[in-house]
């Protein structure tokens, strides 16, 4: 509205960080009529077929300990996909199966454009379901910029991260979430599997 003072959240939202930022502003800024809060998510890239069981991730971190020492981190290295393929080709000595596992380090290529609109429309409706529920109901504006994902480089790690950016799911919802990620399946089947969670 004309004279009204505006405030532009832009954020990704996948931690507990950028929720309780949400929280701070929401809350100073919800009892002010001449403020608005414009709500903009940015989305992310996702792969609905990756996962690793504990075991897999277990084996994993031994296997980035042992061939790659300069990591100090096995879990991160892990977690950011720092190992590049052409390091592991380099190692001669792995049996299929390792090599298979270390494989799992690397920077996966991104899914479909559409699963990343899944997501990302999900977790502005829990956002936004959060923020109607603090204002008792009062209006909330929520925008997805869609636009984004032509051209950034941020993926989310669902399998680490889902219970994070999903809000406001149940706790039955996240754990059928989980038991879709946990299972070992074909990577066609764990993405149809959880297209389909998504559009329940």
């Amino acid at each position: 509205m004309l004279g009204d003072d505006l405030v532009i959240y832009y954020n990704d939202s996948i931690d507990s960080d950028n929720l309780a930022a949400a929280m701070a502003l929401f809350k100073a800024t919800c009892w002010k009529p001449t403020v608005r809060v414009l709500w903009i998510l940015e989305p992310r890239q996702v792969c609905f077929g990756l996962s690793m069981t504990m075991d897999q991730i277990t084996r994993c971190k031994e296997l980035i300990k042992q061939h790659f020492p300069s990591f100090e981190n096995p879990f991160k290295t892990l977690l950011n996909g720092d190992v590049k393929q052409q390091d592991i080709d380099d190692i001669k000595d792995l049996t299929k199966d390792d090599r298979k596992i270390l494989e799992m380090a690397v920077k996966p290529k991104y899914g479909l454009i559409n699963d990343a609109v899944l997501h990302a429309r999900l977790s502005a409706l829990d956002l936004a379901t959060c923020l109607s529920e603090w204002s008792n109901n009062n209006p909330i504006e929520v925008l997805v910029d869609y636009e984004s994902l032509e051209h950034i480089e941020n993926p989310v790690n669902l399998h680490m991260h889902h219970h994070e950016e999903l809000i406001n799911r149940t706790e039955n919802e996240l754990k059928e979430y989980y038991d879709i990620m946990k299972k070992v399946l074909h990577f066609g089947r764990r993405t149809d599997n959880l297209r389909d969670w998504y559009n329940k």
